[in-house]
């Protein structure tokens, strides 16, 4: 589909994954500065700009473009759920459900 300004609308799925690369440039970067090792952060950058290049020249160009179409009536997929509030869900599941996993749940959360 084609926004108001005629562009593409962008894959919200490749969009989540280029977000977590990108996290986890900076939280490597945070660290490797607070314990004093060197920090190449513009190399990884380059490197993850390059990937996602190639990924985008390998794959169809213009099926790469074309978000799919979300169903808005099944659940929503975990990695398009912003940060923040994924961990907050994933304490609070934890916190209720406690860390045993030998208790049956049918695969869905239940009190």
């Amino acid at each position: 589909m084609t926004g108001a300004s005629g562009r593409l609308r962008p894959d919200p799925r490749r969009k989540a994954r280029f977000r977590e690369i990108a996290r986890g440039i900076v939280a490597k970067d945070r660290y490797n500065r607070k314990y004093g090792i060197a920090v190449d952060t513009a190399g990884a950058i380059a490197q993850a700009l390059e990937r996602a290049y190639r990924d985008g020249v390998r794959d169809d160009p213009a099926a790469a473009f074309q978000a799919p179409e979300q169903d808005d009536a099944g659940p929503l997929e975990w990695a398009l759920i912003p940060p923040r509030p994924r961990d907050a869900f994933w304490s609070i599941c934890l916190y209720t459900l406690g860390r045993d996993t030998d208790l049956p749940r049918d695969g869905h959360l239940a009190p």
